[in-house]
């Protein structure tokens, strides 16, 4: 784990970090007809970044977001990573479809 400014409801991991925000603003490009990404029962809106992609959760009573670095593999697990977490404590408003 490594060290997040601000810190706050954020978290970050390897390196390069991946990197795990709590309670963000919806993606402006989410919209109701966007591709959602299922992963364990938690649904994704993935968009490119620089440097990698941005996955936020959607369907949920919050927004969660990790950015994963394109140094890694899409398949490297960072989703399936924290699923169980978000999960755990967002609840689920409205399933992937």
């Amino acid at each position: 784990r490594r060290t997040v400014e601000p810190g706050v409801l954020s978290a970050a991991w390897g390196k390069p970090a991946i990197v795990l925000r709590c309670g963000v603003a919806a993606p402006p490009t989410l919209t109701p007809t966007s591709e959602c990404l299922e992963v364990d029962g938690v649904g994704w809106f993935g968009e490119e970044a620089t440097g990698g992609m941005i996955f936020t959760t959607i369907g949920r009573a919050a927004y969660v977001e990790v950015s994963v670095p394109s140094a890694y593999q899409l398949g490297s697990g960072a989703l399936v990573d924290v699923g169980a977490a978000v999960s755990a404590h967002d609840p689920v408003i409205s399933p992937c479809q």
